[in-house]
């Protein structure tokens, strides 16, 4: 019983590591795109370099412009956290 409940946590977990990493890409295309249109090129360059710290810096950028994006990216650096904990786990 107890190892049906651990593959299935396995499991889960699995499906949510897949889940949180393809929001991750969506969210950093988006990042990408928000950086080219409102500061050009060089800016989408070092977005991609730099991901995380780019997307907080966008994401207070565009609080008042779009904020369904910073929300979203909000929520997303706070489940990477947790993602990150259970990996140590």
């Amino acid at each position: 019983m107890i190892k049906i409940l651990l593959s299935l946590l396995v499991m889960i977990f699995s499906l949510f590591k897949l889940a949180f990493g393809i929001i991750a890409i969506i969210v950093h295309i988006w990042t990408v795109i928000i950086a080219l249109s409102k500061s050009g090129i060089l800016a989408a360059i070092l977005t991609l370099m730099f991901p995380i710290l780019s997307e907080i810096y966008w994401m207070f950028a565009m609080f008042e412009e779009n904020s369904f994006y910073s929300y979203l990216v909000l929520s997303y650096l706070i489940l990477g956290f947790f993602v990150f904990l259970l990996k140590k786990i």
